[in-house]
C-alpha cells in the first residue's frame, strides 16, 4: 500500500483554512514606504544527497547538528537519512520494501519514520548505529506511521487496527506499540512525544470535529478543547512540562497557534 493510500485511510477531515493571515500586503518595486526584509545572519549548507539521487528533503534536526529527512537514491526509490557532520549523508535502508522516510529524530541520533515492508504496506521504524531500521509493527492492522521520538527512544505516531480504524500509538522498548484509543469518534493520531511518555495529536469526536489531545499512562486521552468559539484544534508538539503547541479555529472563522498548559496540582496552586 502506498503511502497516499495510507494518508487517504485516516479519514481525518481535517481541513487547512488559509485566511488573512496569507493576505499580509507584499512590498514590490516603487511601492512608496516598501522596506526590504531582514536577512538572518548565517549559512545555509547544502547537505547533498543520498549517492547519485537527485534530491534529498530534511525533516528533524537534533541538538547535535544531525539531520533527518529522506532523498532519492540512485535507482529512484526514497531511502531515510542521517546527516552528521562526521558521516555526512547515511543511507538508513529501508524494511525490505523499495522506501523509507525519516521523520524525527532525537539526541542520540535515533531516527524514526516509516518504510515499506516486503509485502508493501508501510510500518513504522525506529533506527539507531547499534541496531539498524527496527521494524515496530502494528495496532494489528496493515500499517503504521511514526511521527515524533524522544530522548528515551519512545516512539509517537498513527496506525489502522484490526477493525480499519486510525488510532495513536506510543511505542516503547518495554511495552511495543500501545494503543492510545480515541475521543469518540473512531480515529486519532499521535504527533509529538515527552520523555514522560505523555502524546499529543487529534482525535475526532462523535460529531467527527477533530480536537487536540494530551494522553497519559495515569490519565489516559484527554481532550484539550479549542480556542473559544472554534470547533477543530490540532496538538502538534509537547515539552516536557506537558504543554502543548499546535491551532484552532476561532469563532471568526480564522485558524490560530495556540499554546495548552496544565493546571498544576491543587497542592502546588495551595502552596502559593
Amino acid at each position: 500500500m502506498s503511502v497516499g493510500q495510507n494518508r487517504g485511510r485516516l479519514g481525518l477531515a481535517v481541513v487547512v483554512v488559509l485566511t488573512g493571515a496569507l493576505a499580509a500586503p507584499v512590498a514590490t518595486a516603487g511601492t512608496a514606504g516598501a522596506t526590504a526584509p531582514v536577512s538572518a545572519a548565517g549559512t545555509m549548507r547544502d547537505l547533498g544527497t543520498l549517492g547519485d539521487g537527485t534530491y534529498s528533503v530534511g525533516r528533524a534536526v537534533n541538538d547535535r547538528g544531525q539531520v533527518a529527512g529522506f532523498g532519492s537514491t540512485a535507482d529512484g526509490s526514497d531511502h531515510a537519512f542521517l546527516w552528521s557532520e562526521a558521516d555526512g549523508m547515511r543511507d538508513l535502508g529501508t524494511l525490505g520494501g523499495p522506501t523509507s522516510f525519516g521523520q524525527a529524530v532525537n539526541g542520540q541520533g535515533q531516527v524514526a519514520g516509516y518504510s515499506d515492508t516486503t509485502d508493501g504496506t508501510n510500518h513504522a521504524f525506529l533506527w539507531s548505529a547499534s541496531d539498524g531500521m527496527q521494524d515496530l509493527g502494528t495496532l494489528g492492522g496493515s500499517f503504521s506511521l511514526a511521527v515524533a521520538v524522544d530522548e528515551r527512544g519512545q516512539v509517537a505516531g498513527y496506525g489502522d487496527t484490526a477493525d480499519g480504524s486510525t488510532h495513536a500509538f506510543l511505542w516503547s522498548e518495554a511495552d511495543g506499540m500501545r494503543d492510545l484509543g480515541a475521543l469518540g469518534g473512531g480515529t486519532s493520531s499521535g504527533q509529538g512525544v515527552n520523555e514522560q511518555g505523555e502524546v499529543t495529536g487529534f482525535a475526532t469526536l462523535a460529531t467527527w470535529d477533530n480536537h487536540a489531545f494530551l494522553w497519559s499512562a495515569s490519565d489516559g486521552m484527554r481532550d484539550l478543547g479549542t480556542l473559544s468559539g472554534g470547533t477543530t484544534s490540532l496538538g502538534q508538539g509537547i515539552n516536557g512540562q506537558g504543554q502543548v503547541a499546535g491551532s484552532s479555529d476561532t469563532a471568526a472563522g480564522s485558524t490560530h497557534a495556540f499554546l495548552w498548559t496544565p493546571e498544576p496540582p491543587a497542592a502546588t496552586k495551595n502552596d502559593a
